[in-house]
């Protein structure tokens, strides 16, 4: 199976989270050995996909190269043969190469060795590389007598506040410059920094939500792999691009997309209040009823609009949700999405919203209980219409 992009946003996600753990690797080894960390330089793609710096001098570089199932040496000699810099020259990949003893001197004229995660560890999966860096900050945030040392919340927005930071620059980058002169660069001081450093409520929560969205593709690369989804490649790749463009939302956008999929948990709520963020973001509702549409949905075209709200259209709009509450919690969740002032459906006044088990017009579910209501939003609202995953998945897929 083709897997361009798929393999193009995982690749990248896990060539950042390699950068930092070899800055953070560097840092804690300065720590023991003395050194200031404002003379050494994390480099991304410019010398390799990463490289560590002392002044000029390139002391370490880094290809990073995400090949689920690509087992053999054959899939990596010309990447071998593309290292120039360096004094030390390290491969990394996701899979055991089972045939590098095989490697010739013609076939690694620079010397190039595999990357050592731990004893005897030479390969690292997508879904392992966050562990060995949350050790590392672990490491660093002790060396430092942090009192956030063994909070574990803390420790991963660190890494998400420094990732999303490195994927800001290298967007700018791509953006208005080309390749020779990217400037993606950090001071290994810059870097222990932004890890110690608090970051704002709101962005850290959105940074922790950022991650849970991309396990999520992690996921869903997880059960492909594994044969468990039955998907064309063109349509692996559209269902990538959508979460792509969703992870690349800005904060503002971000979050009114995650209140969108969730209009019966998020009206009234702060983000920035909130110490979980199961209002906003739930892995396995996500991925069960707003993915499971995604992938299941071939028979029409998939939009997110300038509101953020997700939806398909087929002589109606199906706009797609990530609820998978109990039906016995239909009436509280109806009116709780009619009392939410932080979404705007009413372009979609008579549509359908898609979740797991409910079915029916929100007025009929909401009548009982309607009180006051005084913006009209009710009125606005009330010809909505749930419909669950399986009947709407039948009907998008329907052959005009």
């Amino acid at each position: 199976m083709s897997r361009n992009a798929t393999a193009s946003w995982s690749g990248y996600s896990h060539q950042g989270k390699v950068a930092l753990l070899i800055a953070l690797r560097k840092i804690n080894t300065l720590h023991a050995n003395g050194g200031n960390l404002n003379d050494y330089i994390l480099e991304c793609e410019n010398h390799e996909d990463a490289s560590i710096k002392y002044h000029a001098n390139i002391l370490e570089a880094h290809q990073v190269k995400a090949k689920n199932g690509s087992t053999t040496i054959g899939a990596y000699t010309d990447a071998l043969l593309l290292f120039t810099d360096g004094n030390q020259k390290f491969l990394h990949t996701t899979c055991e190469v089972t045939n590098w003893n095989t490697l010739t001197a013609a076939q690694n004229p620079n010397g190039v060795v595999r990357y050592s995660y731990q004893n005897g560890v030479l390969h690292c999966p997508l879904i392992s590389i966050t562990g060995y860096i949350d050790q590392e900050i672990a490491i660093l945030l002790r060396n430092e007598n942090h009192p956030q040392t063994e909070n574990v919340p803390f420790r991963d927005i660190a890494m998400w506040d420094f990732l999303s930071r490195l994927d800001d620059r290298i967007r700018y980058e791509h953006a208005f410059k080309d390749q020779a002169n990217y400037d993606i660069s950090f001071s290994l001081e810059d870097v222990k920094q932004i890890i110690l450093a608090p970051v704002a409520p709101a962005a850290a929560r959105l940074v922790a939500i950022r991650q849970r969205l991309y396990q999520t593709f992690e996921l869903f690369i997880s059960d492909l792999d594994e044969g468990n989804i039955p998907i064309t490649p063109q349509h692996e790749e559209a269902v990538t691009n959508a979460l792509k463009k969703i992870y690349n939302l800005n904060d503002e956008k971000f979050q009114q997309f995650l209140r969108n999929i969730n209009p019966h948990t998020s009206g009234g709520v702060r983000v920035e209040t909130q110490i979980l963020t199961d209002n906003f973001f739930v892995t396995d509702t996500f991925y069960s009823t707003f993915l499971g549409v995604l992938i299941k949905v071939t028979g029409a075209e998939y939009n997110l609009d300038d509101k953020c709200i997700p939806s398909y259209f087929r002589a109606d709009s199906y706009l797609l949700t990530a609820i998978s509450s109990q039906p016995e919690r239909i009436k509280f969740f109806a009116r709780k999405i009619l009392d939410n002032q932080d979404v705007d459906f009413s372009a979609y006044e008579k549509d359908f919203l898609v979740t797991q088990h409910y079915s029916g017009t929100l007025s009929s579910h909401t009548s009982p209980i309607i009180r006051g209501d005084e913006d009209n939003r009710f009125m606005k609202m009330k010809d909505m219409k749930f419909i669950n995953v399986q009947d709407a998945v039948l009907k998008l897929n329907e052959q005009p």
